[in-house]
Order: structure tokens, then sequence, then C-alpha cells
């Protein structure tokens, strides 16, 4: 199995795949050769901030990337434009303790996001 780990937006993050409890540390753009077997347990995590992810494979050859899940960082991006907009047309961004307490919000939901479904090995074909 091959996993290549591509993190260009913050290119100090290291990734770490765990095979069978062996931990392999990965910087950007590396690339790690594994030997598994059927059965072998395979998991990954990006930072130190990051839930142990598994990767389900079906084949001993298989090739994988690790990379941060952009799809799903934009939806979140877009119900935060529409929660602000919301809030400026019904004149919430006025009170200083609402704005302050939905930017910290805000904030907790961004890291939950990131922390369950930030990165996600991509198979290559």
């Amino acid at each position: 199995m091959k996993i290549t780990y591509t993190n260009q937006s913050a290119p100090r993050v290291i990734a770490t795949v765990w095979h069978n409890g062996t931990a392999h540390t990965l910087h950007d753009n590396d690339s790690l050769d594994l030997n598994v077997q059927r059965g072998d347990k395979v998991e990954y995590r990006v930072g130190r901030m990051t839930r142990r992810t598994p990767i389900h494979f079906q084949s001993t050859d298989a090739k994988f990337v690790i990379e941060a899940d952009r799809k799903f960082q934009m939806i979140f991006f877009g119900i935060i434009f529409a929660v602000i907009m919301l809030a400026y047309i019904l004149h919430w961004l006025d009170n200083y303790f609402v704005a302050l307490a939905g930017l910290i919000v805000m904030v907790v939901a961004y890291e939950g996001i990131v922390f369950f479904r930030g990165f996600r090995a991509r198979p290559v074909h």
C-alpha cells in the first residue's frame, strides 16, 4: 500500500500513519510504502488536534492520498457567510455580546469539523 500526504495550506503540519500499532510520520509531499496484508489495521491522523481515522482498503496494492477535505470546509464557510448575512439583516451585530458569542460558536464549530472531517484518505485510481 502506498500512502502520500499533501497539505499545501500548512506544510509544517505532519501526518502520522499507524500500521498495526507502529507509527510512521509523513511531512508534506512525502510517501510511505506499507507491506499490508488483509486484516491489517491502518489508521492516520493529521496534526495533533484530529482523530485517528481508519483507512479501509480492499487491495494490498492500493494507493491513497491524505489531503484536506475542501468540500466540507467550503460548505461550512458558506453556512457561516449565510449566518453573518442573516445577523446583519436582523441587526444582531449591533449587540457586541451576541456578536462575540456567535464568533466563539463559529470557531468551536470549525474546530469540530476539522477534528472529525478535516482530512480524508482519497484512493488514487
